[in-house]
């Protein structure tokens, strides 16, 4: 898998949550890119990125297409984005500046969270970007942005090069 892919109504994939497990799933060859082309993304679950294959060479970038103003969104009781692997971008802004086209939200009432930036074990997780979004909780329970250990909400964990830049939360 590489190169760039539409996730949309008419798009290579309909829902993110299809593209992220395509991603995970298959062998990268070189950087991938999804590009969003419809306004709102009703998800039904949790959002996870956890590629074996990701790497300096192998990224994932995911960003509403040109033009287009974007939402994802879903009620879930944990983070609605749960990254366990680096070389992870998500950048919000449609025309490559600092743009906010990017609404990423978790309408639960109990303990929505919205990115999840996680190490497991002792192996970092590095070269992780959000940058140019608008994170939205459903409730004061839980944080909107959390890098810590993947596998305990609120323990440590092993980083580098995490970028977090130009966010309304």
């Amino acid at each position: 898998m590489s190169g760039s892919y539409t996730v949309g109504a008419t798009g290579t994939y309909a829902t993110l949550t299809a593209a992220l497990a395509d991603f995970n799933s298959k062998c990268l060859t070189g950087p991938v890119t999804f590009l969003l082309t419809d306004a709102n993304y009703a998800e039904a679950g949790q959002l996870l990125v956890n590629s074996p294959y990701a790497s300096a060479t192998n990224t994932l970038t995911i960003k509403p297409a040109p033009g287009v103003t974007a939402s994802i969104s879903a009620s879930v009781t944990t983070y609605l984005f749960k990254i366990l692997n680096g070389y992870v971008t998500i950048d919000g802004s449609n025309n490559g500046s600092s743009t906010r086209d990017l609404t990423i939200t978790n309408t639960s009432g109990t303990t929505p969270g919205v990115i999840w930036i996680g190490s497991t074990g002792v192996t970092p997780i590095t070269n992780v970007i959000v940058k140019n979004t608008i994170l939205v909780n459903g409730a004061t329970t839980n944080t909107a942005l959390l890098v810590g250990d993947g596998t305990t909400n609120g323990n440590a964990g092993y980083f580098s090069n995490i970028t977090i830049q130009n966010n309304s939360v």
